[in-house]
């Protein structure tokens, strides 16, 4: 056999011509990564991957370098909301394999930001907001303009639109800063409730159930717009969905629950900020939650970090 005869050969040449230093380091180098792909290509974390579909931006060797990364510590604290879209498929990827199973893998998929069907941002910036029906927490029809109008949003400096739902973790910690930046700044804020992000026929967290928080999707429009009043009242303490301060104010309206107009049309999920200035499209954050940027928040309505830090730390 050609092949095991060239082996053997190759083996017997060592003896009278033995390598370098440099080519001996590079053997074991290659060596090494070989063994260290085939561990990864047998994880959880890599089957995760590979059975949910694949990734069509990151990749396999992609999610590999982004391991490394944060193995020496080069990956910002995902609290922070400041993640590229590779290192937050990295992070949901690892949220998946610890969490959930094959077979549920496949549900999280729409988390992924390689998996949204983005706008971008150039087609947004400086246009109005995108108008879409939505519901108060009476239950009466309304739309997403109305709501900006009714908090004097559409001739203020800087406004505020933050999406997103109460079985959200990051949504139940931001909202509570958003808001607060809000009544101390005088920014009109309109909160849009969108579709669950972790429910027990979805994908469900311990935190939730710790937090009795065992939410189901929705089957009729009273639902979420009861969940909505939980966020509204229970958690925020703003009474019939309206609070207004001086000529401004802040609102909670509910995304129509069969068509998810605005969660569509703003690419929410989970959760997401966007920020409107003199009434038109000024900065919008990246898919939550890994990407919920309260620092670039501050920034994009005109306020210094250093100033209001105390507000949205942790």
């Amino acid at each position: 056999m050609p092949f095991i005869k060239m082996i053997i050969h190759d083996l017997l040449d060592l003896k009278d011509h033995p390598p370098s230093g440099a080519q001996l380091g590079a053997t074991i180098a290659i060596g090494c990564l070989g063994m260290v792909w085939w561990w990864f290509t047998r994880t959880r974390f890599y089957r995760s991957y590979s059975q949910s579909g694949g990734s069509g931006k990151l990749g396999a060797i992609g999610l590999m370098t982004q391991g490394i990364r944060f193995f020496f510590g080069r990956i910002p604290d995902p609290e922070k909301g400041t993640l590229s879209n590779s290192e937050t498929e990295f992070f949901q990827r690892v949220l998946v394999a610890s969490l959930l199973g094959m077979k549920d893998a496949k549900r999280v998929r729409p988390y992924y930001p390689q998996h949204h069907v983005p706008v971008p941002w150039d087609q947004l910036d400086g246009k109005s907001p995108i108008d879409g029906e939505a519901y108060t927490l009476d239950g009466d029809e309304t739309t997403l303009m109305e709501a900006l109008n009714s908090v004097g949003a559409l001739e203020a400096e800087n406004t505020i639109l933050m999406f997103g739902s109460y079985t959200c973790p990051v949504m139940r910690m931001r909202s509570k800063q958003v808001l607060e930046l809000a009544q101390v700044y005088q920014i009109p804020l309109v909160f849009v409730y969108i579709t669950e992000a972790h429910v027990n026929d979805g994908w469900q967290l311990d935190t939730n159930r710790k937090a009795g928080l065992e939410y189901e999707y929705p089957k009729v429009k009273r639902e979420r717009i009861n969940n909505a009043k939980t966020l509204a009242h229970t958690h925020l303490g703003i009474d019939m969905g309206l609070e207004v301060f001086g000529t401004n104010g802040v609102r909670v309206v509910v995304d129509n629950l069969e068509l998810n107009t605005l969660d569509q049309a703003y690419e929410a999920l989970p959760v997401r900020l966007y920020t409107l200035k003199n009434g038109k499209f000024s900065w919008r954050s990246g898919p939550g939650p890994f990407q919920c940027d309260m620092k670039g928040l501050v920034e994009a309505v005109g306020l210094s970090y250093a100033s209001v830090g105390h507000i949205i730390q942790g």
